[in-house]
């Protein structure tokens, strides 16, 4: 009978040690490692935010789930929750990410007025769940501030042509092409091409590979050769390319290079134009 008791006695103490270990008073720990761009459009933006967590149990520790939302101006413009299957190993830690899609449709107006062209300020707060042993729950708080553009597509105008040459059989002239960003972050032109039209008829087509930066809110020309015979058109459309103005439509594709990443973009212009002859 004594040896039974002291056999129990010996199981016990072993049980509470392992429970002890388990329960290691120490509490996980969690840092909030970086948050990035991962992707980004004209229609949204996804964040990442990396988090390294670490698990100072001998049991595998489950991450539950992540709160989040992001305020500026001073106020929420997105919130929402990742559900997760992830376990941290036992004695180890381990970074997680979490991308998180934010479509611009549903933040423009907030925030004091955020606008496309914008780059938004924010600061993140974050809240993770983790399942502890024993069936206790713990909530860490986490926050950290960055920014996101939202890009917008520059405008295109077809400022005037130059006629340097003018008659029915050959016409050569010199486009000047006005290209303005709209968006608060620095834009560089890379490459830009084109379909003119004038009077609704096709006059030519080109592809520059020029880098040009783009001001917000300032034009900047981009000079350009055009080359037709107006005889292949038609007599009226010759006697159109004296007078002082056209109706024009140019459409086509522009590469621009920002800190983000680099996009093309469509664009398709129309209105009227200014011709002179030199």
């Amino acid at each position: 009978m004594k040896n039974f008791l002291c056999l129990l006695i010996a199981f016990g103490i072993m049980g509470c040690s392992s429970m002890q270990s388990a329960l290691n008073p120490e509490k996980p720990s969690v840092t909030f490692k970086n948050v990035s761009i991962d992707d980004l459009s004209l229609t949204s933006v996804i964040l990442v935010f990396d988090l390294e967590i670490g698990n100072p149990y001998s049991l595998p520790l489950p991450i539950t789930q992540l709160n989040y939302s992001l305020n500026s101006g001073g106020s929420e413009i997105f919130s929402g929750k990742k559900s997760s299957q992830e376990a941290i190993e036992a004695k180890k830690s381990k970074v997680l990410s979490f991308p998180v899609e934010i479509p611009f449709t549903k933040i423009i107006g907030l925030g004091g007025g955020i606008q496309a062209g914008a780059v938004v300020p924010y600061t993140a707060n974050l809240d993770m769940s983790l399942d502890l042993p024993l069936g206790q729950k713990l909530n860490v708080p986490l926050s950290k501030a960055g920014e996101f553009p939202i890009p917008t597509v520059p405008s295109v105008k077809l400022g005037g042509i130059s006629w340097e040459k003018l008659s029915l059989q050959e016409a050569k002239a010199v486009l000047s092409v006005e290209i303005e960003s709209h968006n608060q972050f620095p834009v560089e032109l890379t490459d830009f091409s084109y379909a003119l039209e004038l009077a609704g008829n096709k006059v030519g087509e080109n592809k520059l590979s020029r880098k040009v930066k783009l001001s917000n809110g300032k034009p900047s020309t981009l000079k350009t050769d055009l080359s037709l015979s107006p005889v292949k058109v038609g007599f009226s459309f010759f006697q159109m390319l004296l007078g002082k103005e056209a109706t024009y439509r140019m459409k086509g594709l522009m590469e621009v290079d920002t800190d983000y990443k680099s996009f093309e973009f469509p664009y398709d212009s129309e209105g009227n134009t200014e011709m002179k002859n030199e």
